[in-house]
C-alpha cells in the first residue's frame, strides 16, 4: 500500500505474534519484513506458511500439531459462531477451520492493520451522498477507510 502524506499503518504485529507458537513466532519476529505480513496459516499436519503480498513461505519445517492449535486457541478471544475469533483490542482476526466432529484442525491467523488519514481520498465521493464500491485485494485498507468514512459520518462532518 502507497501511503499519502499523513497517513500511517498501526498493526500492533507483537500482539499477535505472542499468540503464536514459540518456534513460528520466532521465526516470523525475526523477519526483516514482517511488518509487511498478511497471515499465517496452521493447517494440522502441514508445516505453517506465512503469506505475504507476492509470496508464502514456509516459516518452520515441523508439521502444526494438536499442541501449536491448542496453544493459539488458548491465547485468543473465543470463536465466534462464524468460527472467527479475535485479539482483544487489535483488528486481528483467527479464522478456524473444524472437522467433522467440530474439533479444529486448522486456524488462519489475518492480521489486522488501522491505516489512519485515508478518508482524504474519497473524501469528495462519498459527500456526494452516492454510493461508492471499495474493491481492492486483501489488506490494502477497505475495511479501515470503510470504518474511517462511517467514523466521520457519525461526527457529522
Amino acid at each position: 500500500m502507497h501511503l499519502q502524506e499523513n497517513q500511517w499503518i498501526d498493526t500492533d504485529l507483537g500482539a499477535i505474534i505472542e499468540k503464536l507458537p514459540p518456534a513460528i513466532a520466532e521465526t516470523v519476529a525475526k523477519r526483516e519484513d514482517k511488518e509487511d505480513l498478511l497471515e499465517v496459516i496452521m493447517d494440522l499436519g502441514r508445516t505453517p506458511q506465512a503469506r505475504f503480498p507476492g509470496e508464502t513461505i514456509e516459516l518452520v519445517p515441523q508439521e502444526i500439531t494438536k499442541a501449536d492449535l491448542q496453544h493459539v486457541i488458548e491465547h485468543i478471544g473465543a470463536f465466534g459462531g462464524d468460527n472467527r475469533a479475535g485479539v482483544e483490542r487489535t483488528l486481528h482476526r483467527i479464522s478456524a477451520i473444524r472437522n467433522r466432529g467440530g474439533k479444529v484442525v486448522g486456524l488462519t491467523v489475518r492480521v489486522g492493520r488501522a491505516v489512519y488519514g485515508t478518508i482524504r481520498i474519497i473524501e469528495d465521493l462519498v459527500l456526494t451522498g452516492k454510493s461508492v464500491l471499495l474493491l481492492g485485494r486483501p489488506g490494502v485498507g477497505k475495511t479501515t477507510l470503510a470504518r474511517s468514512l462511517l467514523q466521520q459520518s457519525e461526527k457529522g462532518g
